[in-house]
């Protein structure tokens, strides 16, 4: 059962973005399946790891963009994916401690999904648009 839902609403308009925020929609979706379906303790730490690695790779992929175009909004949108990757980082060990499948869920569907779609439909979509203007749409 999906708790994240890509929809057009999400595109920003720059591909490798879209594809990235797709792909961590799908990963994070897999993970709250492996919880609810009470996969392995094993299982969904692979996951979280998984997806932590994954955040990170896709933020240097954003912030390398937005550095290549000097997007003026690059220290505030860096920081907040240094809140994000600390907020997941925060939640995989907790889930370590506890193994709480439950909390876990619940806090992947409350925190995490929420921040990820008020991420891309506010900060990427103003950082996407100002890439897309400044390179007449080659960024697309």
């Amino acid at each position: 059962m999906a708790i994240a839902k890509w929809t057009d609403e999400l595109k920003t308009g720059v591909s490798d973005v879209d594809k990235q925020h797709k792909e961590l929609i799908n990963l994070i979706n897999n993970l709250h399946d492996a919880l609810i379906q009470g996969k392995g303790k094993e299982r969904v730490e692979e996951a979280l790891t998984f997806l932590s690695n994954y955040v990170v790779e896709h933020f240097k992929c954003e912030e390398d963009l937005m550095l290549k175009h000097n997007y003026t909004g690059f220290p505030a949108h860096k920081r907040e994916h240094e809140r994000f990757v600390y907020d997941v980082t925060a939640l995989a060990n907790d889930f370590k401690q506890t193994a709480n499948p439950s909390f876990l869920a619940i806090t992947l569907q409350k925190s995490i999904v929420d921040w990820l779609v008020n991420h891309i439909l506010k900060v990427d979509k103003e950082m996407a648009k100002f890439i897309i203007e400044k390179t007449g749409g080659r960024a697309a």
